[in-house]
């Protein structure tokens, strides 16, 4: 048994370059693990908004016109519509956003005026 052991450890060049190796793989991996969390994370923050200016009013009237769409359908997207449209414009342009506070806990608090 000793003699194995002997032989073992009379050997370094092989089993350095064995941890050398594992080593590399190990930090490689981290590496594109890190990766795909920073990719994951910034889609996960990016705005929910849409590129395009999605359904106008005179979508929803040829949906209608080509049967697409029954007639109570189209009333009520045509309600939605027409409601997301009076909301956005009734919200604020430079509103805060939701999430995390920017500023230190105590200072973003105005006290009540009389």
């Amino acid at each position: 048994m000793a003699a194995v052991m002997i032989h073992l450890l009379a050997q370094p060049e092989q089993s350095t370059s064995r941890v050398m190796i594992w080593a590399i793989v190990l930090v490689l991996a981290l590496m594109l693990l890190f990766g795909v969390v920073v990719i994951y994370r910034s889609g996960m923050n990016a705005d929910d908004t849409t590129s395009g200016p999605g359904f106008t009013l005179s979508d929803l009237r040829k949906l209608h016109k080509d049967g697409k769409m029954t007639t109570e359908e189209y009333e009520k997207a045509k309600t939605i519509l027409i409601g997301s449209i009076k909301a956005a414009a009734d919200k604020p342009a430079n509103a805060p956003k939701p999430g995390p506070r920017t500023n230190p806990p105590g200072f973003d608090v105005l006290p009540p005026e009389h």
